[in-house]
């Protein structure tokens, strides 16, 4: 069953408003949809959670397809003309791992499995009734491709990292993590009070290593952030880099000419402000 209204009306029994996931679940299948993973991990479960499952389930459907179209069973031309030849499209099913102790609300336990259970996706699903501190973990033999972290306090996170970082997979394993951003009270020219959405301690401090590393970053990072949230209205993105992807010194020039045949015109530096630009 893709993202319809039938996954959405069953999907609402285990969504939460205060939990600020509304977008988020979407933006989670599309992730999945678009990295394919075979070994994910999600910390803190609930509604978001299903949302990784059904992007599970589809993409075992699609992986098959594709396989068909790759092997000439199925007449796509315009579907095989992009797709990876040697990618192990066959067999592909990914499984989701979910850690979470439930202690907030028990009976929140029964009405997630329920909704899993609904949606005919338990095949995708194992769950470790347990905190994050507590889970048995070993590194899997290629790591997990995709994380997704929602839980705990902001004090959490550096912990959370700590111990699960070295478990995702170094050949662009993708981690994703809620509410990263942080609100603060402000006061304006006139003495009144505002809030002022800003990067939290913990994702500043990625911010930091990964400018730090310079040409020698092993992983990017990127911050999406919903404007009309004070909180739970953000969602950081951090994934590894292979040797293949890390930044290469070489000028846009000179790549240019080496892969088209000429170089092409210069970027502008993207540091500037707009105004400074004028």
């Amino acid at each position: 069953m893709p993202i319809n209204e039938n996954f959405l009306a069953a999907a609402a029994r285990a969504f939460d408003p205060g939990m600020g996931t509304e977008h988020v679940g979407p933006l989670l299948y599309a992730l999945l949809r678009m990295h394919r993973p075979r070994r994910a991990l999600a910390i803190g479960l609930g509604y978001s959670t299903l949302f990784l499952l059904q992007a599970l389930a589809d993409n075992e459907a699609e992986a098959r397809r594709d396989a068909a179209v790759i092997a000439g069973a199925a007449d796509d031309p315009l579907r095989r003309e992009v797709l990876h030849p040697q990618y192990p499209h066959a067999g592909h099913r990914g499984r989701l791992h979910g850690i979470d102790d439930f202690s907030d609300d028990p009976g929140r336990l029964d009405q997630f499995l329920g909704c899993v259970e609904h949606l005919g996706l338990q095949a995708y699903f194992s769950l470790e009734r347990c905190r994050y501190q507590d889970a048995a973990l070993a590194r899997a033999p290629d790591g997990f491709d995709f994380m997704w972290m929602d839980c705990g306090h902001q004090l959490d996170y550096a912990p959370l990292l700590n111990r699960f970082w070295p478990l995702l997979d170094d050949d662009g394993g993708l981690l994703a993590m809620h509410y990263t951003y942080v609100d603060i009270d402000a006061e304006d020219e006139h003495g009144g009070k505002h809030k002022v959405m800003m990067p939290g301690p913990f994702i500043n401090t990625v911010r930091q290593q990964l400018l730090q590393a310079g040409l020698q970053a092993n992983f990017e990072t990127l911050s999406l952030i919903e404007p009309h949230k004070h909180r739970q209205g953000s969602v950081s993105l951090l994934r590894k880099l292979d040797d293949g992807e890390c930044c290469r010194p070489s000028s846009l020039a000179s790549e240019q000419s080496l892969l088209y045949g000429e170089p092409g015109e210069p970027l502008a530096p993207l540091t500037e402000r707009a105004e400074e630009m004028d």
